[in-house]
């Protein structure tokens, strides 16, 4: 029988190139499909690569087709809520760098509507909080939470999930914002703020103007956030972000470097689980270089990382 394991192997290898002849699978086997598809976030890029093939069955390509329109339809409207803030802030000379997804779809991917976002991050300076917490508020967003590493806000009327499953545009649609940018892998903080103030420029972003990080440093973010997604007590990292990783590293001169200033817990995970699923002589060679400035015990654990036991699902399978 086909297994959630099984499955979540294929969706590295459909992304990167899907067979030419359909798998041996039962309905219950393009279920588990849809369902680790959605929960790693590639089901609208899994919509461009499969909507061509016969094989596929007819209500699995109906499903990743909604996936993608939802999907953009969602991404569309964070990237005009992202628009108004950028111009705010612009007008007013607040300093504001979005991060991640923002970054990512806008200047990366060929289509913003093949990468989900659940929200949008920024990085606001300390001093710049206060002015920047109430242009915010004059957007009509209002605080939901906040502790040491970030401001949650929603506008009002964007608090309830609408549907369950799927990217849907009027799902919350929330903004994250931090004073610092940073992860504390194994006991140890590994603190970028600096890192990105001094690596970012100003330039154009959906036609406003802001503080863009150059893609070095973002693709070191991805790496630590993603060590983070593992080894939160949720286990909630996906393949959305190795395929972040891929797309980003052919702009990364020297990664050499940049992976040598930061403790290696904090690249080596996502290393290792990019080199199993998206095997790369590049990727490879740093994997190489950087096994030694971890220890035996936390390589042999990175190297055991699947599309399972890194993700959601493998708390689902503990608990069916």
């Amino acid at each position: 029988m086909t297994d959630m394991h099984e499955v979540c192997e294929t969706l590295p290898q459909w992304l990167a190139a899907p067979p030419e002849t359909p798998p041996d699978w039962s309905s219950q086997a393009w279920g588990f499909f849809c369902h680790a598809s959605m929960v790693h976030g590639v089901a609208p890029l899994l919509h461009t690569r499969l909507e061509q093939r016969p094989w596929v069955p007819d209500e699995v390509k109906a499903w990743l087709e909604r996936q993608y329109t939802l999907n953009c339809q969602r991404v569309a409207k964070m990237q005009e809520e992202l628009r108004a803030i950028l111009s705010l802030f612009s007008r007013h000379n607040v300093p504001l760098m979005p991060m991640k997804g923002a970054i990512l779809g806008a200047f990366f991917y060929p289509d913003p509507g093949l990468r989900p976002m659940a929200d949008l991050d920024f990085l606001l300076r300390p001093a710049d909080f206060d002015a920047g917490e109430a242009l915010l508020h004059r957007l009509g967003y209002e605080e939901t939470f906040r502790n040491s590493r970030h401001l949650r806000l929603i506008k009002p009327d964007n608090r309830d999930v609408v549907e369950t499953g799927c990217e849907h545009p009027d799902n919350p649609r929330t903004l994250e914002v931090h004073p610092w940018c940073g992860e504390t892998i194994a006991g140890t903080l590994i603190d970028l703020t600096d890192v990105m103030w001094s690596n970012a420029r100003w330039q154009e972003l959906l036609g406003e103007n802001t503080w863009v990080v150059n893609a070095e440093v973002l693709w070191l973010h991805l790496f630590i956030h993603m060590a983070h997604h593992i080894l939160d007590q949720h286990v909630r990292s996906r393949l959305i972000q190795l395929v972040d990783l891929v797309i980003l590293t052919p702009h990364v001169l020297d990664p050499q470097a940049v992976l040598a200033s930061v403790d290696g817990r904090g690249t080596y995970p996502g290393l290792a689980l990019l080199q199993r699923y998206f095997p790369d002589p590049r990727v490879e060679a740093l994997l190489a270089s950087q096994r030694e400035r971890v220890s035996p015990a936390i390589a042999d654990w990175a190297h055991s990382l699947d599309l399972v036991n890194a993700s959601h699902l493998h708390r689902e399978l503990r608990t069916a």
